[in-house]
């Protein structure tokens, strides 16, 4: 059991965001109600809640849960329905065709439950509070490009084919 006092980090996090009261209250709401249970399970190391304080103080430890979190919250808001994850958009700007695509993403959706209450405009805020937010973003695309590259010669060929004629990477089309 941790015990440690969290009515700061609700504060701290509305200063960085700039949001506002009904936003903060949401926020507290849910920092209040999960994250204890958040940090216990993901930051356990050993029996034991680790965080290594030379690295990074523990707001900017925090932050960065969030930012992280954020960032991959809001790709699977964006492409996910019914359980698959509708591919079609990003596969068909990466080659430059009309592609259909779903699949079933293997991610481990339980650490998103701290944020998964958290409005999208506020989300939004928190991925783009520093790059890091961006990072988790684009990794899910890019692990399904490689994926698709890795599993599919002619899709490997297709997107480096736009890549020779744009003259720059793929993950920058958009």
């Amino acid at each position: 059991m941790i015990s440690c006092k969290i009515d700061w980090i609700g504060e701290h996090l509305k200063k960085k965001l700039n949001i506002n009261d009904t936003e903060t209250k949401i926020l507290e709401r849910i920092i209040d109600e999960k994250f204890i249970d958040h940090v216990t399970t993901y930051w356990n190391e050993n029996g034991k809640v680790t965080r290594d304080l030379s690295i990074r103080n523990l707001p900017e430890w925090i932050e960065s849960e969030f930012v992280f979190l954020a960032g991959f919250a809001l790709w699977f808001r964006e492409k996910e329905s019914e359980n698959e994850t509708d591919l079609s958009e990003l596969l068909s700007k990466a080659t430059g065709d009309d592609v259909k695509a779903t699949a079933n993403i293997e991610f481990d959706q339980k650490r998103l439950k701290l944020v998964n209450e958290i409005p999208t405009q506020i989300l939004q805020k928190m991925m783009n509070l520093s790059p890091a937010g961006k990072i988790a973003y684009r990794s899910l695309d890019m692990a399904i490009m490689k994926g698709m590259s890795n599993q599919n010669d002619k899709f490997a060929t297709e997107m480096q084919n736009k890549i020779q004629e744009k003259r720059k990477s793929w993950w920058k089309f958009w």
